[in-house]
């Protein structure tokens, strides 16, 4: 029971950070703009960095050619459906804050806002725990350990070398602040 409790732990803190990576490189406007330039541009890097993390984690963890791939087709499609998702539940957190912003407040408005952002946390929610059965057929249990904290270090160490590139490019009076955000006031950035 134990070790069930330490994965499923482990795979949602792997999905967090995944999801938190997703947030923070989104668009500020929450919906999906047309490829541009330079998101063309920026494809190959993506694809080459997908690339490289597999490579890698097939020689962390041992994993045969065909487990590397079957491995890959799971977590893509389940960031896929993690990424639909969790749209869905930040356009329903959208919604609830205008429901709050209404004077007087709409009670059934806001149980209906409330009953959409749970059912969209419990999809998220369900799509983890599809990853980490999927995970489990796929992998052994020092496998699956050895992937989570894998995957732990290599996207901490994307975030250090990421917020390297920027802080090379920050304004001098604006430290650890994401240029989107520079024109914002202090009270209006999230954590």
């Amino acid at each position: 029971m134990r070790h069930r409790i330490v994965i499923a732990v482990g795979s949602l803190l792997l999905s967090a950070a995944s999801i938190g990576a997703q947030e923070r490189l989104a668009p500020p406007d929450a919906q999906r703009q047309a490829p541009s330039e330079e998101s063309a541009r920026k494809a190959p890097a993506v694809e080459r960095l997908e690339a490289l993390r597999y490579e890698r984690l097939q020689a962390a963890l041992g994993l045969s050619d065909e487990q590397t791939r079957t491995l890959r087709r799971l977590v893509a499609a389940n960031r896929e459906a993690l990424r639909l998702s969790m749209e869905q539940e930040q356009a329903a957190v959208r919604a609830l804050e205008l429901t709050l912003d209404s004077e007087p407040v709409d009670e059934d408005a806001l149980a209906r806002s409330l009953a959409a952002v749970e059912a969209a946390r419990a999809d998220m929610e369900r799509l983890r725990r599809e990853q980490i059965e999927g995970l489990s057929r796929v992998l052994t249990p020092e496998q699956r350990a050895r992937y989570l904290l894998f995957n732990r270090r290599f996207d901490a160490r994307l975030r250090e070398l990421i917020e390297e590139r920027r802080g090379a490019h920050r304004a001098p009076d604006t430290p650890g602040v994401r240029p989107g955000l520079r024109d914002r006031a202090p009270s209006d950035r999230r954590p």
